[in-house]
């Protein structure tokens, strides 16, 4: 017995098996499989016609803005995603499948459903199939519907919406930074005009004209400058010297000087001094004769008064005060008038000298302070000059990128290109008719095998029954 089970254990052939029970149950389960085949042939021929309407359009990058210059880097890119490995045409079949845009195709075409009400976003969605085509950057865009107007005019309107969509979109980014732009650009704008202001007026506060030009030209006048003071401090010297010399010698002062010389080269003076001289004389020679009572001396006496007198008004018309002269200073001789005249001439080039003297160490002064003051001002000069710059540079890029975006604005953006639009089918799909028949294939295979399967295990229940008894 047991060498028995072991033979039927060696002899066990799963696919004989089968064959087997296929050959005992063949004609119930063949009965069945026709059965379902002729219902899913019949259920075929009873479904309506559908028709397929598709469409592709190509992702590209536009070449417009690169063409006339507006593209500045990748960020003006619209299809670009924020991850390195993320399809940027994956986001934008999203964008496609959207519900608001679906909505608005539904609401352009007013789909409804077969009870009459409005078709649902996600019925739409579920009806619609989009898929990239190969590895290339074409999408196809396929709907199916019983109205092949209907199919094709889903299809062109649903990628009108989202073309449309993405115009609206760019055109609303480039609006708002727009407005942006034109409310910065004033301010910017009032701060560039403050700024060229107060430079404006610092340089005219300090006296700016060529800071560097200045530098060079205050070493050359500070050495200049005390060139001239060395020498003009000399030629002080020397004039001092001399007119020391010379005061020694006449024992004058300078004003006494003044007035010896001006007294003694004034012919008026000296006319009137000579007739006072001989009155003095003759008087002097009568008054040895005769008493001051004689009338020839009371002559003579009011003579002399009358003469000095006329002395002092001619002096006084001279030197142009009322002061009292000396005797002595009344009359020089040759000698002492030339001695005179050179000691005024070197007072005069000692006097010169000295102001000339102050005068450069004014402007020295003058010069060194301005030279101490030149870092100062520089530095400030500089850093306003720079704020100046950052201000221009900061203009000039608003400036510029605003009317980029008004250019921009009336710019359409071409991502997107229509490569085969939907058109009216002429034929209807067989796909549904095709999806019935497999089903009907599946259905009926699986009865049939099920029919097997029961007569099998109905025969091997008989069998064990028949063994038992």
């Amino acid at each position: 017995m047991q060498s028995q089970t072991s033979r039927e254990a060696i002899d066990f052939n799963p696919l004989g098996l089968i064959l087997k029970a296929c050959q005992r149950a063949w004609l119930p389960a063949a009965c069945v499989f026709i059965l379902g085949m002729g219902g899913s042939v019949l259920a075929a021929r009873r479904v309506k016609p559908v028709y397929e309407a598709g469409a592709k359009i190509l992702f590209r990058i536009d070449s417009t803005q690169e063409l006339t210059g507006l593209a500045r880097d990748e960020s003006d890119n619209p299809l670009r995603s924020l991850l390195v490995d993320q399809s940027p045409i994956s986001n934008q079949m999203e964008i496609l499948l959207s519900e608001p845009l679906l909505e608005r195709t539904i609401k352009k075409l007013d789909l409804r459903d077969k009870k009459g009400e409005p078709l649902g976003p996600a019925e739409l969605k579920t009806a619609l199939e989009v898929k990239i085509i190969g590895a290339t950057d074409v999408v196809s865009i396929t709907y199916v519907n019983e109205s092949p107007e209907l199919a094709a005019a889903v299809v062109n309107s649903v990628i009108e919406v989202y073309r449309n969509n993405n115009v609206a979109i760019a055109r609303e980014d480039t609006v708002q930074a727009r407005i942006f732009l034109s409310r910065e650009l004033p301010q910017v704008e009032k701060q560039l005009r403050n700024l060229e202001l107060r430079l404006q007026r610092f340089k005219e506060q300090n006296q700016v004209i060529n800071l560097e030009e200045e530098a060079r030209t205050s070493v050359l006048a500070l050495r200049l400058l005390d060139e001239q003071i060395t020498n003009t401090e000399a030629a002080a010297m020397e004039a001092a010297a001399k007119a020391t010399v010379l005061r020694r010698q006449l024992n004058l002062s300078p004003q006494e000087a003044v007035v010896v010389a001006a007294v003694s080269q004034s012919p008026s003076v000296q006319k009137v001094l000579v007739d006072l001289q001989d009155t003095q004389k003759e008087l002097a020679e009568q008054r040895s004769r005769f008493t001051d009572s004689s009338p020839t001396v009371s002559r003579l006496m009011e003579r002399e008064r009358q003469l000095q007198d006329i002395l002092q008004k001619r002096i006084q018309e001279t030197l142009g005060d009322r002061q009292v002269i000396p005797p002595s200073f009344l009359q020089a001789g040759e000698l002492r008038v030339t001695l005179i005249q050179q000691y005024l001439n070197s007072e005069t080039e000692r006097v010169s000298a000295v102001n000339k003297l102050k005068s450069f160490e004014d402007s020295r002064s003058m010069y060194l302070r301005r030279s101490r003051s030149l870092p100062k001002i520089e530095q400030e000069q500089r850093y306003l000059e720079r704020k100046l710059k950052a201000a221009q540079g900061t203009y000039e890029t608003l400036l510029s990128n605003l009317q980029t975006l008004l250019v921009k604005e009336e710019q359409r953006n071409n991502s997107t290109r229509i490569l085969e639009p939907a058109t009216v089918p002429r034929k209807p799909s067989s796909g549904g008719k095709v999806k019935v028949l497999a089903l009907g294939l599946f259905g009926s295979t699986l009865m049939a095998s099920a029919i097997i399967i029961i007569a099998e295990v109905w025969s091997s229940r008989s069998r064990s029954e028949k063994k038992m008894s």
